[in-house]
């Protein structure tokens, strides 16, 4: 593309980029766009340079001196560098997540296989990187891998509310489906973070415990999880506290002391 892509000669139109001021806007003319080689910035109008018969004379014999047309631009090109600037992006953080949170590649494809459809479908959203975050964690709720969107915040510069926002948009625009997520998926990684880790047999009793509490999968899982840990660890009288477990959940502890309400509340009704 740098073959075809040369600063404008042509005196009726300046280079200075109305976006960001700066000289910098050049003319492709295998697309037919000007554009800003800064900003990625296109023009409203394209400007191509038609030179005529130049070397042979026109019909009057002068030498054939270029001269600036302007054309209707092309919808779909409008912003053609900037759409390529953003999937470049993406690609390059949703791989980022994936190697931090110890994703499959598989995962990484179907995050950029969603920013590639909500570009498509022209989601608006201001932060590319926050978006392409919401991509990932769309991914990992469609095919439920148990990772929560505090593991997206937690290693992004997107908060909490705006990946929900961006994350809302993805599922109701695109028609993804999240997978229901079971509190027992997050047992084994709540009891392992906690310290010191909760026993293989605790945690397989919270499973027994979970697997009794019909209708509460979907409903704050890594809560419910880590309250049933939480429940069972008092009735053996270990030394963990519901505070520590909450800290291995990443989760509030008043959400944990809410959710063992729940758990007593559903024994009370039986």
């Amino acid at each position: 593309m740098i073959q075809n892509v040369k600063k404008l000669d042509v005196i009726d139109h300046d280079n200075i980029c109305s976006y960001c001021g700066k000289n910098s806007l050049v003319t492709d003319y295998v697309t037919k766009e000007r554009w800003c080689s800064k900003c990625s910035k296109v023009k409203k109008e394209e400007l191509i340079e038609h030179s005529g018969n130049a070397g042979h004379g026109g019909s009057n014999g002068a030498g054939g001196g270029g001269k600036v047309v302007k054309l209707p631009i092309n919808l779909e090109n409008l912003n053609k560098p900037k759409v390529l600037k953003s999937l470049n992006i993406a690609r390059i953080e949703i791989a980022r997540l994936c190697q931090v949170l110890g994703s499959s590649k598989n995962l990484q494809q179907r995050g950029i296989t969603i920013f590639e459809k909500g570009q498509k479908q022209k989601i608006v959203f201001k932060n590319t990187k926050c978006f392409s975050a919401a991509c990932l964690y769309a991914a990992c709720r469609e095919t439920g891998v148990i990772l929560t969107i505090k593991d997206f915040t937690k290693n992004s510069d997107c908060k909490t509310t705006k990946l929900r926002v961006d994350y809302t948009k993805i599922i109701e625009i695109l028609k993804i489906k999240p997978k229901i997520m079971s509190p027992i998926k997050y047992i084994s990684r709540i009891g392992s973070n906690t310290i010191p880790p909760i026993s293989v047999i605790i945690q397989q009793k919270a499973i027994k415990r979970l697997e009794k509490l019909d209708g509460m999968d979907g409903k704050d899982p890594v809560g419910i999880a880590a309250a049933a840990l939480c429940w069972e660890c008092r009735l053996k009288n270990t030394k963990h506290t519901l505070k520590s477990i909450a800290l291995a959940a990443d989760v509030n502890a008043v959400t944990v002391r809410n959710r063992m309400k729940d758990i007593k509340k559903f024994y009370n009704d039986q």
